[in-house]
């Protein structure tokens, strides 16, 4: 049964400083700032991932394997023309298999991987560079894989 304004209240008022409430839908326990700290202590660092990204610049050939990581926005740097007003344009994030975590800003990437759900497993391949209809640049295509796990 969800709890009401007051209750939620009432339950915030309750709270001493020095404590951290961990809210989820199955357990909500307060927790002190040491246990939180000594349980960092123990966290084994070799069950971990990088999350500073460096920017993948495909060129044809390039294939990857890819955990997709997430949807987000970046300064546009050298992209001019396609970002917004603010100077951020849409990029992806995914964790290649050689361990590293890698952002891309290429339309065809983002179109494609931004709508999968995060931790999705793909395959990224750059088959070669075309004309734009347009006539303004060049683009790289793919085949972009799904791998179902």
């Amino acid at each position: 049964m969800a709890k009401t304004e007051k209750e939620e209240k009432s339950a915030l008022q309750e709270i001493k400083p020095g404590k951290v409430t961990a809210q989820n839908a199955t357990d909500q326990a307060l927790l002190n700032q040491e246990q939180l700290v000594e349980q960092l202590k123990e966290l084994d660092e070799s069950n971990s991932y990088e999350i500073t990204a460096e920017y993948k610049k495909f060129v044809e050939g390039d294939k990857v394997k890819a955990m997709f990581v997430e949807a987000l926005r970046i300064k546009s740097g050298l992209a001019e023309g396609r970002s917004d007003d603010d100077g951020m344009i849409e990029a992806v994030k995914f964790l290649s298999t050689d361990g590293k975590m890698y952002v891309s800003a290429n339309s065809v990437l983002v179109s494609n991987l931004s709508n999968l759900p995060p931790l999705t497993p793909v395959s990224i391949e750059c088959t070669g560079k075309e004309k734009s209809r347009q006539g303004v640049g060049d683009y790289f295509t793919f085949v972009i894989k799904k791998i179902v796990m």
